[in-house]
């Protein structure tokens, strides 16, 4: 019987979803990159979606060769290092690698290829995803 009532769930589609996800960081800010916010699978939702602020989110992977921590300048970081100090604004960054990308909030990541890297996103307050 417990097997029909999961086989029936997952035909209705009402099995929580898992997507694998890095351990959420002790404090949400990048340990090496100023004003920028590191966000994990289990963040992403909580932090792109807050309703007070605005959010830009970097997913980028460094098995394509896009990683902010790469030698040299990169945009988002520098971005996040200009404007650290403006309120209701956040710009983040996750790992495509080791975090699965809800693809509500990323459908261009729902079938990643190396050319979809590194992808930006705005969330704007109050946003919200039906």
């Amino acid at each position: 019987e417990s097997l029909t009532n999961f086989v029936n769930d997952f035909i209705a589609e009402r099995l929580p979803r898992h997507l694998p996800s890095e351990e959420r960081p002790a404090g949400e800010m990048h340990p090496r990159r100023t004003g920028l916010t590191q966000l994990v699978t289990s963040s992403l939702r909580e932090v792109a979606l807050d309703e007070r602020t605005d959010v830009l989110v970097c997913v980028h992977s460094p098995i394509y060769g896009h990683s902010i921590d790469a030698p040299g300048p990169s945009a988002v970081v520098e971005l996040a290092a200009l404007l650290k100090d403006t309120p209701n604004l956040r710009i983040a960054v996750m790992d495509f690698d080791t975090n699965m990308v809800d693809p509500e909030l990323f459908p261009a990541l729902a079938a990643p290829r190396g050319e979809a890297f590194p992808a930006i996103l705005l969330f704007p307050a109050a946003a919200s995803i039906a």
